[in-house]
């Protein structure tokens, strides 16, 4: 059952990261391996140009799509902090920045409640962007669609849930299983 949910933007996301590695440099080849690899299906949610002005939408490339990641407690500054992983295609995670300081009491106080799992989803933003621009042609105002580069963003959705409901579930099917066999091998 869902206890609790957090929403943030990831802080930290246009510097380096512990291993002095540019996090918006390396988040451009994590995302190129998965485009490589067929991750992807459709790129700016599949809005066409049309209802891009139609509706003057602001999308990026990957909007829409979710990565899984993790949460670390670390210590800045000898400070209490969260670093963010997001997973990368082969499975390995990297360090894409931090839980925003206002978030750090929060998620400790969820975090640390060993009874309770989380899940944690990961949202990209910026990149590649189109969005509806005015422009005048001939003396004539049209509409019409421009793709700016911005960089990189993460948004982080955490769901914090006890895994009780889980278990129930998972003996009820465990026991529509049985019952199906039984009476398969009843009137079989």
């Amino acid at each position: 059952m869902l206890l609790h949910k957090m929403y943030f933007k990831v802080n930290g996301v246009t510097f380096n990261n512990e291993n002095n590695i540019s996090i918006q440099d390396e988040i451009v080849k994590i995302l190129k391996e998965y485009k490589k690899n067929g991750y992807f299906d459709k790129f700016y949610c599949d809005y066409t140009k049309k209802e891009i002005i139609e509706m003057n939408l602001n999308v990026s490339e990957y909007e829409g799509y979710y990565f899984n990641g993790y949460i670390k407690e670390d210590l800045f500054d000898s400070k209490k902090c969260y670093k963010v992983y997001i997973e990368c295609y082969d499975n390995s995670f990297f360090h894409i920045g931090y839980v925003p300081k206002e978030y750090i009491n929060e998620l400790s106080e969820w975090i640390d409640k060993k009874e309770l799992k989380y899940n944690i989803n990961i949202t990209i933003t910026g990149g590649k962007c189109k969005h509806c621009v005015y422009k005048t042609v001939d003396y004539e105002e049209i509409e019409d669609v421009e793709i700016v580069e911005l960089n990189y963003g993460f948004n982080i959705d955490i769901q914090f849930f006890d895994d009780k409901v889980n278990v129930i579930q998972k003996n009820i099917e465990e026991k529509r299983g049985l019952f199906n066999k039984f009476f398969k091998n009843k009137n079989g």
